[in-house]
């Protein structure tokens, strides 16, 4: 989950609330309510949801925070793990798909994302190696993934945390038996914004469309 100010968590996913066209509105303590809440970015694959609380409001416990804005927006990813034996097969240049960069914690005009990750297998060891290009109001970052021998199932951290550019990256086994990755990143720009959404890669998958939804489960 990615939302404003400094908040960045991963972890297990104790609790799901979701709509019938699978949008996720409540991860463990996190809800988003509200008659005008409003989603995006809503992408569900077998095993995977992602998607972006664009409007309303969010619960954490007895704490209420304003979504979309000048409060931003909250990106979710939530990934699964088949009970399937991984299969060590190499697939380069892995084709992606992303939630919309916006700005953390504040208003701005939206950015875009494009990206490859080579999943890469020798002698039984794993190496990710891609990078992320964020592009937002003219200014263009680029955030490199690099992994070695990452743990199946864990979250790791990559990026540097002095630098532009940090994100936490799951790998786990799809329900085909390859390899799907979950990114959560953040990027900085020269100018001193910073920018976040998810990015997912699966081992040779196609991706359908990404649509807007409301709470109340009408498409936009």
């Amino acid at each position: 989950m990615l939302g404003n100010g400094a908040r960045q968590v991963s972890g297990s996913a104790a609790r799901l609330a979701q709509l019938r066209s699978g949008a996720i509105i409540g991860i463990n303590d996190y809800q988003l309510i509200g008659d005008t809440a409003e989603l995006a970015d809503l992408h569900h694959h077998r095993g995977y949801m992602h998607g972006r609380w664009t409007r309303g409001t969010v619960r954490m416990g007895a704490q209420t925070l304003a979504v979309g804005g000048n409060a931003g927006d909250y990106h979710y990813a939530v990934i699964d793990q088949a009970d399937l034996t991984l299969r060590q097969q190499t697939a380069l240049g892995c084709r992606g798909v992303f939630t919309t960069p916006t700005v953390v914690g504040g208003c701005g005009p939206v950015g875009c994302v494009s990206g490859t990750l080579d999943m890469v297998w020798q002698g039984g060891t794993l190496r990710l190696i891609g990078s992320l290009e964020v592009q937002a109001s003219g200014l263009r970052a680029t955030l490199l993934i690099r992994h070695y021998q990452p743990d199946i199932g864990a979250t790791c951290h990559g990026g540097s945390p002095f630098g532009r550019g940090t994100y936490d990256l799951t790998p786990v086994v799809a329900d085909n038996g390859m390899l799907r990755c979950a990114i959560l990143y953040r990027q900085r720009f020269d100018s001193g914004v910073t920018y976040q959404g998810v990015a997912m890669f699966e081992a040779h998958s196609h991706f359908g469309t990404q649509n807007m939804y409301t709470k109340d489960d009408s498409n936009c």
